[in-house]
């Protein structure tokens, strides 16, 4: 009998309802706040990316945010809280899964294909931290149209290139406002 060489992972997941709160902080925003016996599950398995989902339908990349005093929480945007309907107060379900993706975030479809084609640009994204690869993993694959997506990969390999990997984020803004392409 030969093996079909499947192998299956286990992914770990935590369920929860928790009421959606204003955040306090400067930004806009509201925030869920992970109940501290999720949250001391999560620390002693040593967890840090997750998928998050509001409902079936909403779901994000994300780590746990932490207020000293006050515990764990997600960050909720205008709009996850527009598409659940939501006002503030009101009870949301929660559904957090590991997050076992590479970089923490999908890979764009054009950036990886630049990344294939362009070895330099390759080596300086894969030199970057994490937190640097899924910013910019982040702001190339959030546009809708695939013509968007392609102009920023390139802008951003151009840009590693250009910049021999030093990661200078208002640097890489320049380069979108002054790109060839006029995004």
């Amino acid at each position: 009998m030969r093996s079909l060489g499947l192998s299956f992972v286990k992914v770990l997941e935590w369920n929860f309802d928790s009421r959606v709160i204003k955040s306090d902080g400067s930004m806009w925003g509201l925030e869920v706040p992970v109940p501290l016996d999720v949250s001391a599950d999560i620390e002693s398995k040593g967890v840090k990316r997750f998928i998050c989902y509001f409902s079936p339908e909403t779901s994000k990349h994300c780590a746990l945010l932490s207020k000293p005093g006050v515990g764990k929480y997600i960050l909720m945007n205008k709009q996850e809280f527009k598409v659940l309907n939501l006002h503030e107060g009101a009870i949301v379900h929660v559904r957090l899964c590991e997050d076992q993706s590479e970089y923490g975030m999908p890979m764009p479809q054009e950036m990886k294909e630049l990344l294939v084609q362009d070895p330099v640009a390759d080596k300086y994204f894969h030199a970057l931290t994490p937190g640097k690869q899924r910013s910019l993993l982040y702001i190339i694959g959030k546009p809708k149209r695939t013509q968007t997506r392609i102009e920023k990969a390139l802008i951003v390999c151009e840009y590693l290139k250009e910049a021999e990997g030093e990661m200078d984020f208002r640097a890489m803004v320049e380069s979108f406002k002054n790109n060839r392409f006029k995004l």
